[in-house]
């Protein structure tokens, strides 16, 4: 090998040399940017994810306590309503409207031939006038063998659904049906005697 070809052959390693210093210190370069992108722009996005887990957590508690405390106010309003319905001729409508069946008496001054004491009875339905604008027409069945008629229609919220007889006792029982505007109708067994009080029982 001559001097030429040594020359040669050491200009081609040099070269090979200087592109590979080159391609270090381009894959140095990339290195560093790639740390300092990770600590510039995903650190924070990590910490942000991070926030945002621990806000998610924190509403996931708070959305638990919310359904508990309604599962706790459906408990009390069912319990509520029972209470209510439990009050003698007290009913809740669909829509959480309470009424009140009642009966009333009032003497009319005459005495019946058996030597009794006449009174106008009276049946209606007792509740604010918005509760009874949602109330279509009661029927009032009269359920003893001394009635010709036994269905007494009421249709006139005005009124408070109210109709009766003219005699001289109570009946323990009067089928009740009260037909709501919203088409659902609710029937139930209506003591007149216990309506009127203790003295009539």
């Amino acid at each position: 090998m001559n001097d030429l070809d040594v020359q040669t052959s050491l200009s081609a390693l040099r070269r090979q040399s200087q592109v590979s210093l080159v391609l270090v210190l381009l894959g140095a370069a990339f290195l560093l940017f790639s740390v300092y992108y990770s600590a510039s722009r995903l650190t924070p996005l990590e910490n942000e994810i991070a926030s945002k887990r621990l806000e998610l957590a924190k509403l996931q508690q708070e959305e638990a306590a919310y359904k508990a405390r309604i599962a706790e106010l459906q408990a009390s309003y069912g319990r509520l309503r029972a209470n209510a319905e439990s009050l003698y001729s007290v009913k809740v409508t669909p829509s959480n409207q309470v009424y009140e069946v009642k009966a009333t008496a009032k003497a009319t001054g005459r005495t019946l031939s058996h030597g009794r004491p006449e009174y106008k009875f009276t049946l209606l339905i007792n509740s604010p006038p918005a509760t009874l604008a949602d109330i279509a027409k009661v029927t009032y069945r009269l359920e003893h063998e001394t009635f010709r008629q036994k269905d007494y229609v009421a249709t006139d919220a005005a009124s408070q659904f109210s109709t009766g007889y003219v005699g001289w006792g109570c009946l323990t029982s009067v089928k009740v049906s009260v037909q709501l505007t919203s088409g659902v109708t609710q029937d139930f067994d209506f003591n007149m005697c216990r309506s009127l009080g203790p003295q009539w029982q």
